[in-house]
């Protein structure tokens, strides 16, 4: 992706710059299958510019390295991709070959592997996240063929830590809020490059970032974190409640989104006989079905 200036010899400049790159590495640009974007360009400058240098005029929303971009609010169907990445992981499994073991290890590996990028990016809307945890519970279970089968958990209570009697599956919607979080943090320390620097003057117009109002012209991904922070004042109670709470998932210069996660999930009180879960002899599969048997599930 690359920025220019929305006039002519700019956007030459930068044609002439990728041929001379094709020269030297023999590396061509597939013209075809390049789209050019334009904001606050006049239609006679867009006219010429496409005629000079073949580019084709892209339509929003596009999809850069998988994540979907729109100038305005991308609507839950947009999210189709990752929806259709979940759903065919699920349906290439046989989870009636697998214990409860092992599909709690694909979910966490390979499911939130898929969506750890997009939550990373942008906050998922409720209805994507309602149907991802409904695949990975009818998964988990073992309804994937449609037939109705026991549920001894809610999902809720699968998604605790051991320790609270669940399984340790990440909860979506939390696991997308921390991992936004790290974004603000970022922000605050300036350490997110051109991205925090274009946010600052473009977004919050060097005011305080906990001040800011969502506005018409703010990116998605930018009303993501203001929903983020106004969650965050909301469960600590203020805003230097939030602030607190920001610094406590950082140690030695590093943030950690594992204790971010605990701030959304909200956690629950450790159950005694779960330090029984933590013998050495004890396989995976048989920690599942201890945990459901003290819990008489």
């Amino acid at each position: 992706m690359i920025f220019t200036r929305g006039d002519l010899p700019s956007v030459l400049a930068v044609k002439n710059t990728l041929d001379k790159f094709a020269s030297w590495s023999g590396l061509h640009a597939n013209i075809t299958k390049t789209d050019i974007f334009f904001g606050g360009v006049s239609k006679p400058v867009k006219d010429l510019i496409l005629e000079q240098t073949g580019f084709v005029k892209g339509q929003f929303p596009f999809r850069y390295l998988g994540i979907p971009l729109h100038s305005s609010r991308v609507a839950a169907d947009v999210y189709g991709m990752l929806l259709s990445k979940v759903q065919c992981s699920v349906q290439h499994w046989s989870s009636n070959l697998l214990s409860y073991a092992g599909k709690i290890q694909l979910i966490n590996s390979v499911i939130f592997g898929l969506e750890t990028f997009w939550c990373s990016s942008v906050l998922l809307h409720k209805a994507i996240v309602k149907e991802i945890n409904k695949l990975c519970k009818n998964f988990f279970w073992g309804t994937t063929d449609g037939q109705a089968r026991m549920v001894h958990k809610s999902w809720k209570g699968i998604c605790a830590s051991w320790e609270e009697g669940g399984f340790g599956i990440k909860e979506l919607i939390s696991w997308n809020k921390a991992l936004l979080l790290k974004l603000i943090w970022q922000h605050e320390q300036g350490t997110g490059g051109i991205w925090v620097q274009w946010t600052v003057r473009y977004n919050l117009a060097y005011h305080d970032f906990w001040d800011v109002r969502a506005k018409t012209f703010h990116a998605e991904s930018f009303r993501g974190l203001i929903q983020v922070r106004y969650e965050l004042i909301e469960i600590m109670g203020s805003h230097h409640g939030a602030k607190t709470a920001l610094c406590t998932c950082v140690t030695g210069g590093r943030f950690s989104v594992a204790r971010a996660y605990d701030l959304f999930r909200g956690k629950m009180p450790k159950l005694g006989w779960s330090k029984a879960l933590n013998c050495s002899f004890l396989i995976p599969s048989h920690k599942v079905t201890t945990s459901l048997a003290a819990q008489r599930k």
